[in-house]
């Protein structure tokens, strides 16, 4: 973008739009939110176990 002569700031609003469409990406995943929901039942047994 440089070598373009794109100014700095349209090379930031570029950068902060595909991390906010990487973003979105992610969120609507399945496989992010399965491991989301794995990770609280993970932390509720570790939490079961300790208090054992």
């Amino acid at each position: 973008m440089i070598s373009h002569n794109i100014s700095q700031q349209q090379r930031l609003l570029n950068l902060n739009e595909s991390a906010r469409r990487q973003m979105n990406i992610l969120k609507n995943n399945k496989g992010i939110k399965e491991l989301g929901l794995l990770q609280k039942q993970i932390n509720k047994d570790k939490i079961l176990i300790e208090n054992k």
